[in-house]
């Protein structure tokens, strides 16, 4: 699942009357490690599924933001022929002789 981009969840149950689970929040801290592993101990297992977790818009320009410390307009990318981020690789497209406004510097 994971290879496929999905995020797997699990889903199990404890079966516990109140007044047990009414026992165990008073005989341990609630937010201890004890009660927490008393709780996840010998669960029912029900089931696993894969959520699709889609990528934001635009997140290459936000990752390229905090790799390069600018973001790549896809405007003036497709503009001057080059691509945006790929963000299978995380790198950007070579910019060597342009400046942030698109002109070419001088030599």
């Amino acid at each position: 699942m994971a290879k496929e981009g999905l995020v797997p969840v699990s889903y199990a149950y404890k079966r516990m009357t109140m007044s047990d689970l009414q026992f165990r929040m008073h005989a341990k801290d609630i937010e201890g490690d004890d009660f927490k592993e008393d709780l996840l101990m010998d669960l029912v297992y029900l089931c696993t599924f894969g959520l699709e977790n889609p990528l934001r818009l635009n997140v290459d320009q936000d990752v390229s933001l905090i790799k390069y410390g600018t973001k790549l307009n896809d405007d003036s990318s497709a503009k001057e022929g080059g691509e945006g981020l790929n963000t299978s690789t995380g790198e950007a497209p070579a910019r060597s002789s342009s400046n942030v406004s698109g002109k070419k510097q001088r030599k």
